[in-house]
């Protein structure tokens, strides 16, 4: 399995550590690659999307631990799964 991370996320992520309130925001990312990579797809499935053939797409919301106020003040990201 391949994750991809589109040059959009990558700008973003880019933008929050910069702008140094949100330190952790990498290791809250990483947390959520165990689960992927074992083939436990958190977050919603998007549809509609003109993909390969076995590719998804995945909305996935990610807790903000530098905020203390877990997924409804979250990180999202779409993850293109292969």
């Amino acid at each position: 399995m391949v994750i991809i991370w589109s040059k959009k996320i990558n700008d973003d992520v880019k933008y929050y550590i910069r702008k140094k309130k949100y330190k952790k925001i990498l290791d809250d990312i990483e947390s959520v690659f165990p689960d992927l990579l074992a083939g436990n797809f958190v977050g919603d499935k998007l549809e509609g999307f003109n993909l390969p053939e076995g590719a998804a797409l995945y909305k996935v919301r990610i807790a903000n631990t530098s905020a203390n106020a877990g997924k409804s003040n979250s990180f999202q990201m779409m993850n293109k799964l292969q």
